[in-house]
């Protein structure tokens, strides 16, 4: 009889860590939220590397270009922050999700 009590106690356990790791979110999932930031961060790096031909006219060296816009991306913080819509291009705008 305590043999079963500890199998029934088991299968319980496990019952119970399968429902847990069913409820879990998987690791490598998208939100539609981070797909968007990720098509406006695109975009932004596009418009970014975009500019290089008319710092290029202006004079401005490869190397100049480089080191002043590495790490530059957008502040999602900023509470007035609208970026283009990656759906709609030529200038729609939305506000993030």
């Amino acid at each position: 009889m305590a043999a079963a009590l500890v199998i029934r106690m088991r299968l319980a356990f496990a019952l119970l860590v399968a429902l847990a790791l069913a409820a879990m979110p998987e690791a490598g999932a998208a939100s539609p939220t981070s797909d968007y930031k990720r098509a406006v961060e695109a975009g932004f790096a596009q418009w970014l590397e975009g500019l290089w031909p008319e710092a290029e006219a202006a004079g401005v060296s490869r190397a100049t270009f480089d080191a002043q816009l590495k790490g530059l991306k957008l502040d999602w913080s900023l509470p007035q922050l609208v970026p283009p819509d990656p759906a709609y291009p030529g200038g729609r705008r939305c506000r993030p999700p």
